[in-house]
């Protein structure tokens, strides 16, 4: 059952005047979107994570659970999506006086009965796979956002190699199964439905070896264990995460980069419709799915700074939920590989950190990349750019990556850089 299924079933009669939403950052985004749609705006994102608390989410604040409460305790209704923990995030809540099944809703609430369901969905999307590709496959299973994906598939073709492994599929429910697969030459790619993904898992837990799956991304989904903790190791990085802990690969490993054929004769035509300035353009980046973003207020006063600094401006616009909120800017909606092309013809790319960063590394540009602020003591000893910067990652190392402070300073400094 997908997010979107599960938000169908609530009954908005139910819920409270305002209307709190609970989880992963990025299923909170998309919680947020379909609420929209549905003439329902949130009041309030709640999140344990110090570091995220006092920003903003689509343009929702981010509370700690304990710290928002309307006049009215009883106008607020919270939603819940976590896979893995919806029932800490529940206990939490009933502990601060909230009702469960009457102001808080946990969607794709787990039961013995939907367990069971799943075990024998999941059998059957395996022997769909069996009949399709043979009964030796071995089904890699990545469900993980886009540039999560583009980091597995950095080292996938040398763990085949190493392992003598030629009978496989890989599967997913990201867009990324799509849009990159074919790049790296990962063949064959199927997608899955979110439902047909939870299934398979749910199966290959019950069932263990007998299902012949290697999933890829451990910490994602109904996966309790987070073997992230290991930021608590000095020297580790994220793409150490899935060199050694995913495909246990040994130590020196480099990373193998697809090869780009991105239209340089698309761009330059881009760049003429739209009067951008070859060298003198910035590419701005603003969406992040994992990490807490700046607000709408902020990207619009950069690109003001830009346009007096006379640079002319664009914004990735990468999905369909994405929409340009800078008023000066141009969208700019193109392939991966496309997009490296226009950002090594436009100059400087400025945004937020996200999987963009990773896929584009290896366009020869000028990058500024904006981390959020350490507000406070940082779960597994490690802040996020130590984690994820591209430098420690061995992706890039020339791109300028900061913490931001507060709008104006931060919008100072970049100005200042260039």
């Amino acid at each position: 059952m997908s997010l979107f299924d599960e938000l169908e079933k609530l009954d908005n009669k139910r819920l409270g005047s305002e209307v709190a939403v609970m989880g992963r950052l990025e299923h909170v985004r998309r919680m947020i979107k379909w609420l929209r749609d549905h003439d329902i705006s949130p009041a309030v994102i709640f999140d344990n994570d110090i570091n995220k608390q006092g920003g903003y989410a689509e343009d929702v604040p981010i509370y700690a659970p304990g710290k928002y409460r309307p006049e009215n305790a009883d106008d607020i209704s919270v939603i819940i999506y976590s896979p893995k923990y919806w029932e800490e995030m529940k206990d939490q809540l009933v502990s601060l006086g909230y009702r469960d099944q009457d102001q808080i809703f946990v969607l794709d609430r787990p039961s013995p009965e939907k367990n069971t369901e799943l075990v024998i969905k999941g059998l059957s999307v395996y022997r769909r796979m069996q009949e399709k590709y043979g009964k030796d496959v071995l089904l890699f299973l990545a469900n993980c956002p886009l540039g999560d994906y583009y980091l597995l598939g950095l080292y996938f073709k040398d763990y085949l190699n190493r392992n003598d492994i030629s009978c496989y599929v890989m599967l997913g429910e990201s867009g990324g199964i799509n849009k990159l697969s074919e790049w790296f030459g990962i063949y064959p790619a199927e997608t899955l439905s979110s439902e047909e993904s939870s299934a398979l898992i749910r199966a290959w837990m019950f069932l263990g070896d007998m299902i012949r799956l290697k999933p890829l991304t451990i910490w994602q989904g109904a996966f309790r264990h987070n073997p992230c903790v290991t930021r608590q190791k000095e020297g580790f990085c994220f793409t150490d995460t899935f060199r050694y802990m995913i495909y246990g690969l040994p130590e020196g490993v480099k990373p193998q980069f697809p090869k780009r054929n991105g239209c340089k004769e698309k761009t330059e035509d881009f760049f003429k419709e739209h009067s951008l300035k070859k060298n003198h353009t910035v590419l701005i980046s603003p969406f992040s799915y994992s990490l807490p973003t700046l607000s709408d207020s902020f990207w619009n006063k950069l690109g003001e700074g830009l346009g007096r600094k006379g640079y002319s401006v664009a914004v990735n616009v990468g999905e369909e939920r994405e929409e340009n909120m800078i008023d000066c800017a141009v969208p700019v909606s193109l392939s991966f590989m496309d997009i490296m092309e226009f950002m090594e013809y436009a100059g400087t790319v400025i945004g937020m950190r996200s999987g963009f960063f990773d896929i584009t590394s290896q366009a020869q540009c000028r990058r500024i990349i904006l981390y959020p602020k350490k507000l406070g003591p940082v779960q597994w000893n490690s802040t996020d750019i130590d984690f994820c910067s591209l430098k420690c990652m061995e992706l890039c190392f020339d791109a300028e990556e900061i913490e931001a402070g507060s709008e104006e300073e931060t919008i100072d400094r970049i100005l200042k850089t260039l």
